[in-house]
């Protein structure tokens, strides 16, 4: 009996990953966004990781932050540790291997695609509130066409002085 206990269990672990693997589909939610007339951010995160943890936590415990998810925005997180494959464009694939096939090697990061399936601005690490609420306005605003994150960040700066 002892053994069919731990044959049984053995299994559930080791399918426990494929069975409950969440895919991602990225185009599908880009389109989702395309008729919500909103952009994409995808954080790239890794569980055990306490950035990320950090990073998860401005995003969903700030009130502005949530009113430019719920205007602005679609969010999606993906634990590159996780099983689960990724969809978007010409790939499928591991998360892990999206993350790299993205150029990605550090997490968190913060990647905004808008609603053409163009990635229009990247941003590895944990950004301060405030730094994370200027970013949701560059890409809301896509001033990223016209300007880099930085001329932008210096632009504010500089309003707020006069």
């Amino acid at each position: 009996m002892q053994r069919a206990v731990i044959k049984i269990l053995l299994l559930v672990t080791l399918f426990h990953g494929a069975i409950f693997a969440q895919d991602v589909n990225v185009d599908l939610i880009i389109s989702q966004a395309k008729k919500t007339n909103k952009n994409l951010l995808i954080l790239l995160g890794q569980a055990g990781c306490s950035y990320c943890t950090r990073m998860k936590k401005i995003i969903s415990n700030d009130k502005q932050i949530q009113e430019y998810f719920k205007n602005d925005f679609l969010f999606e997180y993906i634990d590159i540790k996780e099983n689960g494959t990724v969809t978007f464009k010409d790939f499928k694939g591991t998360k892990r291997k999206f993350a790299k096939h993205l150029g990605h090697k550090f997490y968190p990061t913060s990647i905004f695609i808008n609603n053409n399936y163009n990635i229009v601005y990247s941003q590895p690490g944990v950004m301060s509130k405030d730094k994370f609420l200027l970013t949701l306005e560059f890409i809301k605003n896509e001033s990223y066409r016209s300007m880099n994150f930085q001329d932008y960040v210096n632009k504010k700066d500089f309003e707020k002085e006069l």
